[in-house]
């Protein structure tokens, strides 16, 4: 694992907090993944500069010391990382000794002596035949060695680099030779690789977002038939499963006032099932929060047959303003002599005399869900499902409302453009409005 010096920490840490730059820009401009970074601020503000000074390479712990962190740790409703923090120690510091209190009790946090095993060697006698052996053999007794070994005490095994290095044998090579060998026994070994290619095309922020049912799609349009089963296996054998869709999340924005105004009736009744672009979207607004605890509101149009995303806008204040933007996009997005319907929640903005007005002069038709009943407007609702777990959940909040439209431009570029889709026949927005629109 690569070491970063403290004063490259210290820099990253004070760029990130001083600018406007988000930790996936850091990322981008260092070569540094945004973890490191985010737990680097972690520990800046837990313990200011002395958080990247040099620790000493040898560090003695009392017993005493290990079994009040261990005590902190369990009477505290705080993260591993926090508390490592705190004792200036390492998380993985903490769950060694917290596996060895319950299994061995206080005797087994007490130090013991370690003895040396001696060094793995290779004698001339035995150096010459090892050198005429090909890389291919080495790597095959290596392994062999390794399988051997498991059953000893782990203070008497010997490491992977010791072992190649008695071989004769470089790293890299071993580690090549490794994969070879691998793929010459696995019949799968090439879908292997179009998989982990199809994947990489819905990482978002460093994550996988494109399911198994998504990958096998691609996978049949490239002529590889394969069952839904065994794209998911291979896909956990490559760890590049999407494991983003499985939360649970507060907060959700109502902007339901009671009825202000006009309630249109609702032409949809969960009929969801337009084909052609530009007949039928959908509008909401939802809000998200930023890390100063504010809030920021999204407004945004989507079409309900390609999914492409027509309008888009962020505002500190769910007002008027951003509706009004919300649909001046719509309009120059929108090709001329359309006339669409556009289905909204009773929401108090979409009741009022200047949103109905303005979608008059567009010969806009309006249409809205029953009262509290998310379910009729769903098309926007699983848009912005999927903007806030594929764009935001697991990161630290944005840290105001700029670096959100950055990434959000980002993600409605890449939504619009990259993200394939089941619903629109694997391809994606664009692509589907084009083809439909040219058919």
């Amino acid at each position: 694992m690569t070491k970063y010096q403290p004063e490259l920490k210290a820099q990253i840490v004070h760029e990130y907090l001083i600018t406007s730059k988000s930790l996936s820009d850091l990322d981008e401009k260092y070569h540094i993944s945004y973890k490191f970074i985010s737990k680097w601020v972690n520990r800046y503000r837990l313990q200011g500069i002395d958080a990247f000074r040099h620790r000493e390479s040898r560090r003695f712990f009392s017993v005493d010391f290990k079994l009040r962190v261990i005590d902190y740790y369990q009477t505290h409703e705080e993260s591993m990382a926090s508390v490592a923090a705190k004792f200036d120690l390492l998380p993985h510091q903490i769950s060694v000794w917290l596996s060895q209190f319950q299994t061995g009790g206080i005797e087994a946090l007490k130090p013991h002596r370690k003895g040396r095993k001696p060094q793995m060697t290779h004698s001339k006698k035995i150096a010459g035949p090892v050198r005429t052996l090909k890389a291919k053999q080495k790597t095959q007794i290596v392994d062999q060695i390794r399988a051997e070994q498991t059953s000893l005490p782990k203070e008497e095994q010997y490491s992977v680099g010791e072992i190649i290095h008695a071989m004769c044998l470089k790293k890299a090579t071993y580690y090549d030779e490794r994969k070879r060998i691998t793929n010459e026994h696995d019949k799968y070994a090439k879908a292997k690789q179009t998989i982990l290619r199809i994947a990489k095309q819905g990482r978002v922020r460093g994550r996988w977002t494109y399911g198994y049912r998504h990958v096998n799609h691609q996978l049949r349009m490239m002529g590889i038939h394969l069952a839904d089963m065994t794209v998911n296996r291979l896909m956990a054998e490559l760890n590049v499963q999407a494991t983003l869709y499985n939360r649970h999340r507060n907060g959700k924005y109502s902007s339901y006032k009671g009825r202000m105004g006009k309630v249109a009736d609702n032409l949809l009744n969960q009929t969801f099932d337009q084909t052609q672009p530009y007949q039928v979207l959908h509008t909401d607004v939802t809000q998200v929060r930023l890390a100063n605890h504010k809030w920021a509101y999204i407004s945004s149009v989507t079409d309900e047959a390609s999914k492409e995303v027509l309008a888009f806008q962020i505002s500190s204040h769910p007002d008027r303003q951003l509706i009004i933007a919300t649909l001046k996009e719509l309009s120059t997005n929108l090709p001329d002599g359309v006339q669409p319907i556009i289905h909204s929640d009773q929401g108090w903005h979409y009741q009022s005399s200047y949103y109905t007005q303005r979608l008059a002069d567009h010969n806009f038709i309006q249409s809205m869900s029953r009262k509290g009943n998310c379910l009729d407007n769903a098309p926007i609702e699983s848009f912005f499902h999927l903007l806030k777990t594929e764009l935001l959940d697991g990161f630290p909040p944005c840290k105001d409302i700029e670096e959100l439209k950055q990434l959000s431009r980002q993600y409605v570029h890449y939504f619009n453009y990259k993200r394939i889709s089941l619903k629109t026949k694997g391809m994606t927005p664009v692509e589907y409005r084009n083809h439909t629109l040219v058919a």
